[in-house]
């Protein structure tokens, strides 16, 4: 699962855990949020492993699959929740559409 060291993508592979997957655990630059999800998610009898790769680095992405194909011996289901997350305040940010 892309992005999922932190926030949504996090939620999201921390429950496909509980319900018996084995999850791996992309992330870009969240090493330390990674690692510790793969813990949680150990300690509920699943299979985890966490992988690091930057998606802008489009060659990144088939030696990432490789990898994660190599580790758990296939890949079933990948979900996308990889993004740039720019933290404002809900008054500090603007519309990108034309009025």
């Amino acid at each position: 699962m892309t992005g999922a060291a932190k926030r949504l993508g996090r939620h999201v592979a921390f429950h496909l855990a509980g319900e018996g997957a084995d999850i791996a655990v992309h992330y870009g630059k969240s090493e330390t949020e990674a690692h510790t999800l793969v813990e949680e998610i150990e300690k509920q009898g699943c299979g985890a492993a966490a992988f690091s790769a930057d998606l802008i680095n489009v060659p990144a992405i088939p030696c990432l699959i490789e990898q994660v194909a190599g580790h758990f011996g296939q890949l079933d289901i990948l979900i996308n929740s990889a993004a740039n997350f720019l933290q404002a305040k809900f008054g500090e940010t603007r519309s990108s559409r034309q009025h």
